[in-house]
């Protein structure tokens, strides 16, 4: 792919998990003649995509507290699209250190939005379903193939 071809299909799956466009990313041969201008913006292509996804659970915290269903629908679509952005993160263009960093990154950030999650729900339902719910969903990390790799 050239560097043209590069940054649209990062506009593309910005807001996007198109299987075909995913397996491009990370089928892609490494190209040592672009990647100082493209790992930049690769990662900050998947770091974009990444806090979007939190921001959708942040925009709609009041709708995800008032109806429990939501709220767990919500969960399993951000461990989804998390799943996605750490595949994102396994292509060629990364050497396995920038690939650490960002997975570690990304683990943070998804520890802090739970951590988070959690604290409102304790505040916001008194029942605790809520909390139960979140508590349920958080994304585990280990070798199982339900969940997400360690690193």
């Amino acid at each position: 792919m050239t560097y043209d071809e590069w940054l649209a299909l990062l506009k593309k799956i910005e807001k996007s998990s198109s299987k075909e466009d995913i397996e491009k990313i990370i089928n892609e041969p490494r190209n040592e003649n672009i990647k100082n201008n493209l790992v930049p913006k690769l990662r900050d292509a998947i770091i974009d995509k990444f806090n979007y996804n939190i921001t959708k659970i942040i925009d709609s915290l009041e709708t995800i507290f008032a109806d429990e269903e939501e709220l767990d629908l919500s969960l399993v679509t951000f461990k989804k699209a998390v799943k996605t952005v750490l595949t994102l993160i396994d292509n060629n263009q990364f050497n396995e250190e920038e690939k650490r960093m960002l997975k570690e990154k990304i683990k943070k950030g998804i520890e802090d939005s739970f951590d988070a999650l959690e604290k409102t729900a304790l505040y916001q339902d008194d029942d605790g379903i809520s909390y139960s719910i979140i508590k349920r969903n958080r994304i585990k990390w280990s070798d199982d193939s339900n969940e997400l790799p360690r690193n």
